[in-house]
């Protein structure tokens, strides 16, 4: 996909959204300056579950496969080789991404035997955070949240009151969103942080990201 001057796309997965605006910046005497976007990576519903296998009370057909399955999350294995492979790809191809996109739904959920619980959540996050960012560590990272990025959504347990709305989620935005701040601003972390959506200019060039809380 290519991000010219002057358009708009929305990345959007069942987990979360985002939207990359790329107004037609024009210098002193009105001529539009900047370049189009070429590449970037998205990535959506990773669902690491920190501990694969263990503790995986019933995966498909009785065993769990050796790097992921539906009743028990990936494993951060599967997840570091995604990564490796996209910095790979990108080297390969010559054309490094003009940023990275993580829409949501970090952990895994469908071992809710297991209590998962907001530490699990917070932990598995930054664990892809700091992935994606040694990996990539001049490439702008964008997190969006994910409808399974709470506690108390399905497959983790009660935890804060009144997520994803309310003063109660302060505390849990602020954990999360601390992890995916290298690329955001004072004004945009305090955002993430309180509300859970920011936007963030001059991270790439000549666009506007604006990340939602759907």
């Amino acid at each position: 996909m290519r991000l010219l001057p002057g358009s708009s796309r929305l990345l959007a997965s069942a987990a979360g959204a985002l939207l990359l605006a790329a107004p037609a910046p024009s210098d002193a005497r009105g001529t539009v300056v900047g370049g189009a976007v070429e590449t970037f990576w998205q990535i959506t519903d990773t669902h690491v579950n920190m501990q694969y296998p263990s503790g995986c009370g019933d995966c498909t057909h009785g065993k769990c496969a050796t790097f992921a399955d539906y009743y028990c999350g990936s494993s951060p294995a599967l997840y570091s080789s995604a990564v490796n492979f996209m910095q790979k790809t990108s080297t390969n191809d010559g054309h490094p991404p003009a940023f990275i996109a993580h829409t949501g739904d970090v952990p895994d959920v469908w071992n809710g035997q297991n209590g998962r619980n907001a530490s699990f959540l917070h932990a598995t996050n930054a664990w892809q955070a700091e992935q994606l960012a040694s990996t990539f560590p001049s490439t702008p990272v964008f997190f969006a949240f994910g409808n399974h990025d709470f506690a108390g959504s399905p497959g983790l347990s009660s935890g804060a009151t009144g997520c994803p709305y309310g003063p109660e989620c302060e505390p849990h935005y602020s954990a999360m969103c601390r992890a995916w701040s290298r690329d955001m601003d004072e004004v945009a972390l305090a955002s993430c942080s309180k509300l859970g959506y920011y936007f963030v200019d001059g991270k790439v060039p000549g666009v506007r990201v604006i990340v939602l809380n759907t």
